[in-house]
């Protein structure tokens, strides 16, 4: 480290890396892809140094400079001088440069990580069917729908854009074996703030105003302070393209392809839910307590009675731990007990041993078959419904959401 202002140097700023193990929903047409969140993702920052060969660090005192072009230790830490310890020593003309270069070790990249919120978006075109690609083309597209969308949240936040981070990933679709870009936008807090899985409240909004975005009053031709470099002066740093995110969108007619399933749309009242079932149980519970309404949690059993495991491990524990944890009354509810087979029905006598309720629901109606699970009150009603009941199976994939479903929620 130096003041000398006569000798500047650059270390280019490296992306961060961004790891996610969380949970897949489908947007309301799958045609259009899926998003994936959580708040355990992993971002890791590191550095390569001023030529991209790393650093020589004194182990001792911790000073650090870049490895020269040719990939040689610095001459201010070589083994065989001392060099004044980073901090130490007096100032002006009485500095000592007594630290040993034997501690020092060379091509040392640096970098740290933290835990926090995360939010990635696999869009593809719904008329198509093709993947925001691997291309320079489409990585471009991808990162700047990145600061669009990042920038929509901030507003409705209030807070600065800054507070939240974004970037892009190439992975592999696992069906189509093609390469495709992810968005991604996190929050920069270790630990997460809470301010990126907000977006999952009105995601369907939130991308449509993304749109909005894009345009800019003053016309210009990549990103400029009228638009989304308005908030943070770095996205200027980052290769940008709004015209052609903005192109992208409307090829693929994008935005009226974002509604809900014809099976859904026939529901009273039912909205796109982009949270799975746990998450939304948990905030549907909390509503509740908060004005202390008791509540009751109705999950409907459906599927090829083939298929249940209602020894499930991932099945009990997720009822017992509403049931003696959240306090929640629990029932079960199945079409019909007839045609169950004798270890069904002893497994059911079991888990109401353990006061849960079994209820039979005689209903024909095309609503109840799409009908996961009821968060009841004297006052409210919370459902949640799903286009796909094989996530209604009692096994170890009960209320797993999936890419491959979409989930609508309604309060009437």
């Amino acid at each position: 480290p130096s003041n000398d202002i006569s000798s500047q140097k650059f270390i280019r700023v490296e992306k961060p890396l961004i790891q996610l193990v969380g949970e897949s929903v489908s947007l309301p047409d799958a045609r259009c892809g899926h998003i994936q969140y959580g708040n355990n993702g992993s971002v890791f920052y590191h550095s390569s140094g001023e030529h991209e060969k790393g650093y020589a660090v004194c182990m001792s005192c911790g000073r650090a400079e870049s490895m020269t072009n040719e990939g040689n230790v610095p001459n201010a830490l070589r083994p065989d001088k001392e060099h004044k310890p980073i901090g130490g020593g007096s100032v002006g003309s009485e500095n000592v440069k007594n630290c040993s270069g034997e501690a020092v070790k060379k091509n040392v990249y640096l970098g740290y990580q933290i835990s926090t919120d995360v939010l990635e978006l696999f869009l593809k075109s719904p008329k198509t069917g093709q993947w925001l690609s691997d291309s320079a083309e489409d990585r471009i597209i991808a990162t700047t729908l990145a600061v669009a969308i990042r920038d929509v949240l901030a507003d409705r936040l209030g807070i600065s854009s800054s507070e939240m981070g974004f970037s892009c990933r190439v992975n592999r679709d696992t069906e189509s074996g093609s390469k495709r870009s992810v968005i991604q936008i996190f929050d920069q807090a270790s630990g997460g703030a809470g301010f990126v899985l907000t977006g999952l409240d009105d995601l369907i909004d939130l991308i449509s105003s993304a749109e909005n975005k894009l345009k800019c009053i003053a016309d210009c031709e990549n990103v400029c302070s009228s638009c989304l470099a308005a908030q943070d002066s770095r996205v200027e740093q980052e290769e940008l393209d709004r015209k052609a995110a903005k192109q992208w969108l409307e090829d693929s007619n994008y935005l009226s392809f974002l509604c809900l399933p014809k099976a859904l749309q026939s529901i009273p009242g039912a909205v796109y839910c982009s949270r799975g079932p746990n998450q939304f149980i948990r905030r549907a519970v909390n509503i509740l307590n908060s004005i202390s309404e008791q509540a009751t949690l109705r999950l409907m059993l459906n599927g090829d009675t083939s298929l249940w495991d209602l020894g499930s491990s991932h099945f009990r524990d997720q009822i017992f731990r509403w049931q003696l944890v959240d306090k929640v009354q629990v029932e079960l509810c199945l079409a019909s007990a007839k045609g169950l087979s004798d270890e069904i029905k002893r497994d059911l006598k079991r888990i109401a041993e353990l006061d849960v309720a079994i209820v039979e629901v005689q209903s024909t109606s095309n609503i109840f078959a799409l009908m996961s699970l009821q968060v009841l009150s004297e006052a409210s009603t919370h459902t949640l419904f799903c286009t796909e009941n094989i996530a209604l199976i009692p096994s170890d994939g009960w209320l797993k959401p999936s890419k491959n479903q979409t989930w609508a929620s309604s309060l009437q």
